[in-house]
């Protein structure tokens, strides 16, 4: 299992809400496995999504066709990291 974390600054955060909750089937049907995103405290349009994916392939090809929608939902900027192992700590 892959964990995908992906830090985005925003235009509009409640514009880039829509646009993530819209895509919510397109993660589901893509592979993801679970999800979540978040808004830093001190910057509100900056958001964070942390989510779980079966296959590097799958996360890819859904971050390829989401890629079309940033731009549609203001995201100005895009960092993504992937990690491939759960450190039990």
């Amino acid at each position: 299992m892959l964990t995908v974390v992906v830090r985005q600054k925003v235009q509009d955060l409640a514009v880039w809400q829509k646009s993530f909750d819209a895509e919510k089937t397109m993660r589901e049907t893509s592979g993801a496995t679970l999800w979540s995103a978040a808004h830093e405290v001190a910057e509100a349009n900056t958001v964070v999504i942390i989510s779980d994916w079966d296959s590097l392939e799958a996360a890819r090809v859904f971050m390829d066709n989401a890629r079309a929608t940033f731009a549609q939902s203001g995201v100005l900027s895009t960092e993504v990291r992937v990690f491939d192992r759960e450190i039990k700590l």
